[in-house]
């Protein structure tokens, strides 16, 4: 399982406002462990886009970086963990930028996989969701985390974070691939088959067909596709 593939693009929304795509994927790999994340960043400015990819970075590189500890911690430590250390790179784009926090807040989504002993970790935040390949089919196995309104979820920057990030922990057994995707393919497909088979498709040609009014991203480790 180390093949990644990754498709991003941005609704009419922020292209007529000429603001960048607000969905960011990172990756990152050290010997067995390897992590893919993708955020999907908020706010009215270019910095949305800043944050997201930011977010993305850090917990790839924290997941491969600390695997086996992180693994093995307490539910609650584990949250918090994650979460402080995405803030501390916020807290210093804040001060490279001069710009507030709040402009720099994303959904966070991650999984990370250890090729030696066929544990994964993942971890989410916000709304989007985490699907597997398992045997011949597909499932969800972390579903959006949205506050009353289905318009409102939990950001980087939401006080409180942690405890609102998912953690799911186990063994590889028949699973064979990960995949991450942003809200927006919920937004465009509705119902959970169409929006696995709309961003499967993406991912293998490249492009999607349809006009879209949100922002797509979709990042997939291993055989998933």
């Amino acid at each position: 399982m180390n093949a990644v593939r990754e498709f991003i693009d941005a609704g009419w929304r922020h292209r007529s406002d000429g603001l960048a795509c607000q969905d960011r994927v990172g990756q990152s790999r050290r010997g067995d462990i390897e992590a893919i994340a993708l955020a999907d960043g908020t706010g009215s400015t270019d910095f949305g886009a800043l944050g997201a990819q930011t977010a993305a970075d850090t917990i790839a590189d924290y997941l491969t970086a600390n695997f086996d500890r992180l693994y093995d911690l307490e539910k609650s430590r584990l949250q918090y963990a994650l979460i402080v250390t995405i803030r501390q790179a916020l807290y210093v784009l804040c001060g490279q930028w001069n710009v507030p926090v709040d402009e720099l807040g994303s959904t966070c989504l991650a999984v990370a996989v250890d090729h030696g002993s066929g544990r994964f970790l993942c971890a989410h935040l916000g709304d989007g969701c985490i699907a597997v390949r398992q045997g011949n089919g597909y499932r969800i196995i972390s579903y959006p985390k949205n506050g009353i309104s289905g318009d409102y979820t939990r950001l980087t920057t939401s006080n409180p974070a942690a405890p609102h990030l998912a953690v799911t922990r186990g063994q590889m057994a028949d699973i064979s691939g990960f995949c991450l995707l942003s809200d927006g393919w919920r937004k465009e497909q509705g119902e959970e088959s169409g929006m696995l088979c709309a961003a499967i498709d993406a991912l293998n040609r490249g492009k999607v067909e349809r006009h879209h009014i949100d922002d797509l991203g979709a990042v997939c480790l291993g055989e998933f596709l």
